[in-house]
């Protein structure tokens, strides 16, 4: 398919169910991997502080969750991190403070 087709058709129904039922995890998946993740690296670095490095859809994903906001295409649209872009987050007893690509 063509990207204008791709961009139109498929990346705005990216999350869709008919896309996880081909096998993608859902957002509620990536986001319980992500929170399980953060919540490893702060038991196992306690006090410290980790560089981790993802795509930018876990990161947005993490985020929005995290602030209570639903992860759509218009959330991803509007807090879109743009390559080698990064963003500061603090955890600590099940708090997220954000720093960089603010609370949008």
């Amino acid at each position: 398919i063509s990207l204008t087709e791709y961009h139109g058709k498929i990346q705005v129904n990216l999350y869709s169910e008919e896309f996880v039922k081909k096998g993608q995890e859902s957002v509620r998946e990536i986001a319980e991997r992500m929170i399980k993740f953060v919540k490893l690296k702060a038991r196992q670095y306690p006090g410290k502080t980790v560089l981790v490095v993802s795509h930018g859809d876990p990161i947005l994903i993490l985020k929005a969750v995290s602030i209570n906001r639903e992860f759509s295409w218009n959330y991803k649209r509007n807090n879109y991190l743009k390559t080698a872009e990064f963003m500061v987050v603090k955890y600590s007893q099940g708090i997220y403070e954000w720093e960089g690509n603010e609370n949008r």
